[in-house]
């Protein structure tokens, strides 16, 4: 069904946006409107069941992908026809879609030497382009515009006021390109990895000297926003979360200045205020963030899936695990996941895995809920997070833990002895590093333990010197990215002794010492 998710996204902004959906088609044959609604209703599971109904064949089959393509030109079409007009979302989102809309029939009319038509939509979404700062779109219209009171007209004032105009945004585009580069060059490999990099926060402290001449020059949108999620990475990855609460401050200050509700860096700064007292634990001014945070966001979208997946930490952090647990079921049921990138549907899976532990070990309440039946099944788990799997710095190490605590709590003696000699290669491996250092603390507590045969005394008495080791190094001084601890460690193991019996286990305990962990 994965193939299918581009026309399912189409479909979707058809049947929300537009008053006539099946106009659309009026040109395609029966089997493309066939394929339409069968898509429209869900009422398909996978691409070989689409193309068994339309075309009685395979999905590798010339005629089926033959309508599906004709499908997609229909969609294609109609998503030029939708009308945003009436569209609740913020004024700058909106101005973007029909400015870009009326930008495509504009070249269009132009393309068809419909020349008086396309140049009075370009003087008016010009207008709105400007007071939007949609830098890159003014500069394709003035372009337009000195081309044609040039060479049409022959306007010289007309010309020389369009010139200028372009030369100004091209040089406010120049810079807003750099600054959108050199954050993308920087947060490249955090989609798939959230491990820390030592030199991430030097080289970000590099681009952003790179940015100060255009930044004193220009106040444009693009360009401010970029060079703020560089020093937020810069921060973040040092986890200096007084000054990240500084500089998210700032910024909400600057884009609150502007003439028009700027909701995504606004939307960015309380993301991070919210993961930034979450981490200090203080938790009131964190919801505070929350609160804030929220009218902003558009449900079902990548930064909603972010809000949430932040909310659903905070209260994980607070041990408000019911809550915690209707968030994620809010996000199952209407968040759209299958639409979502590969990783944040990995997170969320991630996410369910400590959720149903929770579950399975009496800490979280949910015998009321139907979805509460379901179980959880560990293989299939680790089987949907490929991509995590192989961050062993990062988002692996949540990975790692939930299979030990599944183990341990289903009473798998031998899958965990069995693993112990290969999760201390890995420790010893992957988590020697001060970015690691609580996980690698919280992984040899885990393995006492099955080594003291599950009795709670034993593993208190063995794992005490540990836990002084994580109390003094605290959440908010760990150089981790916050994804790592869904629950803090402190918490995660209060839980867990509260699970463990007062009798030793009747099989054969193996001896560990523990080993090292710098």
């Amino acid at each position: 069904m994965k193939s299918l998710y581009h026309l399912l996204e189409m479909i979707q902004l058809i049947e929300k946006y537009h008053d006539q959906p099946n106009t659309i088609l009026i040109k395609g044959k029966e089997e493309v409107v066939d394929m339409y609604h069968l898509l429209a209703a869900g009422e398909v599971e996978t691409e070989a069941d689409l193309a068994a109904q339309i075309s009685k064949t395979t999905k590798q089959d010339n005629s089926y992908q033959k309508i599906k393509s004709q499908l997609k030109s229909c969609l294609t079409r109609g998503i030029l026809q939708l009308d945003f007009s009436e569209d609740r979302v913020s004024p700058r989102k909106k101005a973007y879609l029909i400015c870009y809309q009326e930008w495509a029939a504009a070249n269009i009319l132009l393309g068809k030497s419909a020349r008086n038509a396309g140049i009075d939509i370009c003087l008016k979404v010009l207008k709105k382009a400007r007071k939007y700062e949609f830098s890159d779109l003014v500069t394709e219209i003035c372009r337009v515009l000195r081309l044609h009171y040039a060479t049409r007209e022959g306007d010289e004032s007309k010309f020389d006021l369009y010139n200028g105009m372009y030369h100004e945004y091209a040089a406010i585009c120049e810079a807003d390109n750099l600054a959108e580069e050199l954050y993308t060059q920087l947060v490249l490999k955090f989609v798939k990895k959230k491990g820390v990099e030592e030199n991430k926060a030097k080289q970000a402290a590099i681009y952003y000297q790179r940015l100060l001449p255009a930044l004193q020059k220009y106040d444009s949108y693009r360009l401010h926003l970029s060079a703020y999620l560089i020093q937020l990475l810069m921060l973040t990855s040092q986890n200096d979360y007084p000054k990240v609460i500084l500089i998210c401050n700032e910024m909400i200050s600057f884009f609150e200045q502007k003439s028009y509700k700027a909701n995504v860096p606004l939307q960015i700064a309380y993301y991070h205020l919210l993961v930034a007292y979450t981490q200090i634990q203080d938790y009131d001014k964190a919801r505070e963030a929350a609160e804030n945070c929220l009218p902003l966001v558009e449900k079902g979208s990548i930064n909603w899936h972010k809000y949430q997946e932040l909310l659903l930490q905070l209260n994980m952090h607070q041990c408000k695990f019911e809550d915690a647990y209707y968030i994620y079921r809010k996000v199952v049921k209407e968040g759209k996941l299958k639409f979502s990138d590969t990783y944040t549907q990995e997170m969320w899976r991630i996410i369910e895995a400590f959720v149903y532990w929770l579950k399975e070990v009496g800490a979280l309440k949910i015998d009321a809920e139907p979805h509460a039946a379901k179980k959880f099944r560990l293989g299939k788990f680790l089987n949907q997070t490929p991509g995590f799997s192989m961050d062993k710095r990062g988002m692996n190490i949540p990975i790692l833990v939930v299979q030990i605590l599944f183990l341990i709590v289903e009473k798998k003696h031998d899958d965990v002895i069995d693993k112990i000699e290969a999760i201390n290669k890995y420790c010893s491996r992957y988590l020697n590093s001060g970015g690691t250092y609580r996980s690698n603390v919280f992984i040899k507590m885990l393995l006492q333990i099955p080594a003291n045969r599950f009795h709670r005394e034993a593993v208190i008495r063995k794992t005490m010197r540990y836990r002084k080791l994580l109390e003094a190094h605290p959440l908010k001084l760990a150089r981790q990215t916050h994804e790592i601890e869904i629950i803090p460690y402190e918490y995660l193991w209060d839980i867990i002794l509260d699970n463990l019996g007062a009798v030793f286990s009747p099989f054969s305990p193996f001896l560990f010492s523990g080993g090292p962990f710098f």
